[in-house]
C-alpha cells in the first residue's frame, strides 16, 4: 500500500517558478525532456541536501470534470495511494517506507499529484514506486468503497469549516458554476454512485503520457534522473490532453455581498477580485501586486487592518491555482471588532493599488520579497519540485524559462495598468460569516 498524508501547499509555493533552460551538454543542472508520449520531465540538481523529492502530476480534477463527475478525480487519487490488492507493489511500498522514504498525495482542482521524498541514494526506488503506483492500479470493490468513506470524511470536515465555506461562497459570487467555485473533493451524491468500472475509466482516459509531469529535485545527476525517468514512463499510452469541462470565467462588472448566519465563533470576512490566468501576460504584474497587497508588516492589507486601526486578528491574502482566470482573495479573521468596517478597510486595500500611484519603492519591495520567496523554496526539495512541476502543469514548460526575467523587468507603470483592470470598484465579491 502506498502511505499517504494530506500534501498541506502553502499559497506561495504556487507563485514560485525556476529559472534555467534546456541542455543537451555532458552535464546539466537543470534538464526538460518532452517524451515522443507526451509525458514531460523536469529535473533541478541540488547538491546541498542529502535528499530527492519527485513529484508526478497528473492534469485530472476538478476543473476537468462536469458537475455529474466532481469527485471522480479525488476518489481515484484515494484508490490509487490506498490499494493494497498488488502484492508486489506492497512490497516495494513496505520497503520504502523501512529506508526512511515517504509518499504523499493531495488532488486540486488543476491537476492530482503524487510525491515521494527519500535520501538520494534511493532515487531509482522512489521513481519506480511513484510509476508502479500510478499506472499499475488494482480497482477493487473493496478498495474502491474504502476510498469512498475516507473521502467522504475529508468533504464533510471541509463542508463545516467556516473559512472554507465563507471562500466558497465568495468564489460562486463571483465564478457561478465554474469548477473553481466548488471544493476539489467534489459532491457526497457523485462520489456515492461512482464504481471501480467508473474509476478504471477514469484512470484510462487521464494517466496518459500527454497528461503527465514528472518533476525531479534534490542531489542527483540531472541526465540520469531525467534517463531514469524516461526509461520507467516512455511505454505510457500517450492518449488525449485533458480538456477543462468548462470555459475560463468573464469578469463582469457586479459586486455582491454575500452574509452566512450561524457560521463560526467569530465574524469572518473573504473578500474576492477578478485576476488573470497563469498564460496571461499580467500574471507577473499580478503576484507584485500580491506582494504589496498580503506579504509583510507594509503590505497593504496589514497596514490597514492591523496596524492602522486593528480591525481584525489576521489577514492574508493569495490566490487558489491559475489554470484558468481565477479571484486573488483576501480572508479575515475579525474576531470581536466591527465587522462592516474590517470588510471595507480590506475592499479598500485592494482598491488602494488601482487608486494610488505606486512607487519606486513599492516596485521594488515587492520584486525582492517575491524573489526571496523563490529563493527560500529552491533550498527546500520538496518545494522545488513542486513549483517546477506546477507551473509546467497549469503554465506549460516553457513558462518556467522566462518568469523571473519578467519579474526583474516589471515597472510601476506596468503594476498601475495591472491594478486598474482587475482591482475595480464594480467588480468583487464579498461573503462575511456571521456567528
Amino acid at each position: 500500500m502506498m502511505r499517504t498524508h494530506h500534501l498541506v501547499a502553502a499559497a506561495a509555493i504556487l507563485a514560485l517558478v525556476l529559472a534555467g533552460g534546456c541542455a543537451n551538454v555532458e552535464h546539466a543542472a537543470f534538464v526538460t525532456r518532452v517524451l515522443p508520449n507526451g509525458v514531460t520531465i523536469v529535473v533541478s540538481e541540488n547538491r546541498g541536501s542529502d535528499m530527492v523529492s519527485v513529484h508526478l502530476w497528473v492534469r485530472d480534477g476538478a476543473l476537468y470534470e462536469s458537475v455529474d463527475e466532481a469527485g471522480t478525480a479525488a476518489l481515484l487519487r484515494s484508490v490509487v495511494v490506498s490499494s493494497a490488492r498488488n502484492p508486489v507493489l506492497e512490497e516495494k511500498a513496505e520497503a520504502f517506507a523501512s529506508i526512511g522514504g515517504v509518499v504523499m498525495a493531495s488532488p486540486s482542482h488543476d491537476f492530482v499529484y503524487y510525491v515521494t521524498a527519500c535520501h538520494a541514494a534511493y532515487f531509482e526506488q522512489a521513481a519506480e514506486l511513484l510509476y508502479m503506483g500510478t499506472t499499475d492500479t488494482v480497482f477493487s470493490d473493496e478498495d474502491v468503497e474504502s476510498a469512498k468513506q475516507g473521502l467522504l470524511t475529508s468533504l464533510g470536515r471541509y463542508g463545516t469549516n467556516t473559512r472554507e465555506q465563507t471562500y466558497l461562497a465568495c468564489m460562486k459570487n463571483m465564478m457561478g458554476d465554474h469548477p473553481y467555485a466548488r471544493l476539489p473533493y467534489g459532491s457526497v451524491d457523485v462520489i456515492t454512485a461512482l464504481t471501480s468500472d467508473d474509476l478504471r475509466e477514469r484512470h484510462r482516459e487521464a494517466y496518459v503520457g500527454r497528461n503527465m509531469i514528472i518533476s525531479v529535485a534534490g542531489n542527483v545527476d540531472a541526465i540520469r534522473a531525467a534517463d531514469v525517468i524516461e526509461s520507467l514512463f516512455c511505454d505510457l499510452p500517450e492518449g488525449e490532453p485533458a480538456q477543462p469541462s468548462t470555459e475560463a470565467v468573464v469578469w463582469h462588472d457586479e459586486s455582491n455581498i454575500d452574509i452566512l448566519t450561524g457560521q463560526g465563533a467569530s465574524p469572518y470576512v473573504v473578500v474576492g477580485f477578478p485576476a488573470p490566468s497563469a498564460s496571461d501576460e499580467d500574471v507577473a504584474a499580478m503576484d507584485l501586486l500580491l506582494m504589496l497587497l498580503g506579504r509583510g508588516r507594509a503590505s497593504r492589507l496589514d497596514r490597514r487592518l492591523l496596524l492602522d486601526e486593528e480591525l481584525a486578528v489576521s489577514v492574508s491574502a493569495g490566490w487558489g491555482t491559475r489554470r484558468q482566470a481565477n479571484p486573488i482573495v483576501a480572508w479575515v479573521d475579525v474576531g470581536d471588532h466591527d465587522v462592516d468596517r474590517a470588510r471595507e478597510a480590506t475592499v479598500d486595500a485592494f482598491l488602494s493599488l488601482a487608486d494610488d500611484p505606486i512607487s519606486e519603492d513599492d516596485v521594488t519591495r515587492a520584486r525582492v520579497a517575491l524573489l526571496t520567496e523563490v529563493a527560500e523554496a529552491r533550498s527546500v526539495m520538496a518545494e522545488r519540485a513542486s513549483y517546477q512541476g506546477y507551473w509546467a502543469a497549469v503554465g506549460g514548460i516553457g513558462f518556467i524559462d522566462d518568469y523571473t526575467a519578467r519579474i526583474n523587468e516589471l515597472t510601476r507603470e506596468d503594476l498601475e495598468r495591472v491594478a486598474k483592470k482587475y482591482f475595480r470598484r464594480n467588480c468583487y465579491s464579498v461573503a462575511v460569516a456571521m456567528p
